[in-house]
């Protein structure tokens, strides 16, 4: 779980406010972005930013203070659910008219983006999406206001070969609104992210077990994507080749989040690929079994980005 500080949260306040709020004038154009937000003619930038292909944190939950008495004794504000999505980032802030409110914002930037087709992963209002100086430290320097009068969700749209993120927080700040908001579009190239027969053999080959990655899955999901289907039809035709008598599936994940919320979608992914691998192998006398580890057994560090990736896995091992 990541926690963070609370420093000098309270100096300075006032002149923070979130970046994860959305919507106003020409946010993001239909042909720079893949989604249209609603437009306020009103609205100012306060900041705006375009940021090339990287990893960035999207908050899943509300965030909260933790006061030392449990998770090992730290303290520190921390969200429940915290997840890197790789991509490109366009951020945005923006005060609106003082003839608007928070609430009203939140409302025509919601009705909007379902309208678009995104779907609302997570969403909190007031008092429920936790302390305003944990967003700060979580989202941006533009939070402040209070935290009776902020408003969160956190949308997405996939296609084929990319999922557009969009988190959107709005705050009350004196007389005025604040809208931030992060959209991340992460992209896949299933020629570069198939795991292809010949590495399946030299994994095989090289200990009897076979890693294969995160993309086998849509970002927290655990249900195949086509990467992940063809990556399991190459394993297939191997293991048909070969003498198994046990496939055992372990599914694994980086350390952020909570350990029993990455306990479960290791094991839910893990359910996915053995599920595939029993019906494939329907009529052969084969033993399949699964087990989610969670974050507990990472292959390598969980220090950077790139290693957290490496972590994010489903794990074949093969008896013969």
């Amino acid at each position: 779980m990541f926690l963070r500080l609370k420093l000098a949260c309270d100096v300075g306040l006032s002149a923070l406010i979130v970046k994860l709020a959305v919507s106003c004038m020409a946010l993001f154009t239909a042909s720079a972005h893949a989604v249209d937000i609603p437009t306020f003619n009103s609205a100012k930038v306060v900041f705006e930013r375009d940021k090339k292909h990287d990893h960035h944190e999207l908050v899943y939950s509300p965030i909260n203070y933790l006061d030392g008495t449990q998770e090992e004794d730290q303290e520190g504000y921390s969200p429940v659910n915290l997840k890197e999505i790789p991509g490109s980032l366009h951020e945005a802030v923006y005060d609106h008219a003082r003839n608007q409110s928070a609430l009203n914002v939140f409302q025509s930037i919601k009705k909007r983006i379902l309208a678009d087709g995104m779907s609302i992963e997570n969403e909190c209002q007031r008092l429920d999406c936790g302390d305003i100086a944990g967003w700060q430290l979580f989202l941006s320097n533009y939070v402040s206001g209070d935290s009776a009068h902020q408003y969160y969700m956190l949308a997405s749209k996939k296609d084929k070969l990319s999922t557009i993120h969009l988190a959107i927080y709005v705050v009350d700040i004196g007389e005025h609104p604040r809208s931030i908001i992060h959209q991340v579009k992460s992209e896949i190239s299933p020629e570069q992210s198939i795991v292809n027969i010949q590495d399946i053999e030299k994994q095989l080959n090289e200990g009897n077990k076979v890693d294969m990655p995160g993309v086998l899955f849509d970002f927290d999901s655990s249900q195949l994507n086509e990467v992940g289907l063809q990556s399991l039809v190459n394993l297939v035709e191997v293991l048909a080749s070969q003498s198994v008598s046990e496939i055992k599936v372990i599914g694994h994940t980086d350390n952020l989040g909570s350990l029993e919320y990455n306990m479960g979608l290791s094991s839910e992914r893990a359910q996915s690929v053995a599920s595939f691998l029993q019906d494939a192998f329907e009529d052969k006398p084969l033993q399949v079994s699964l087990h989610g580890k969670g974050p507990l057994e990472p292959k390598v560090t969980n220090d950077t980005p790139a290693n957290r990736q490496m972590n994010r896995r489903v794990e074949v091992q093969v008896v013969r």
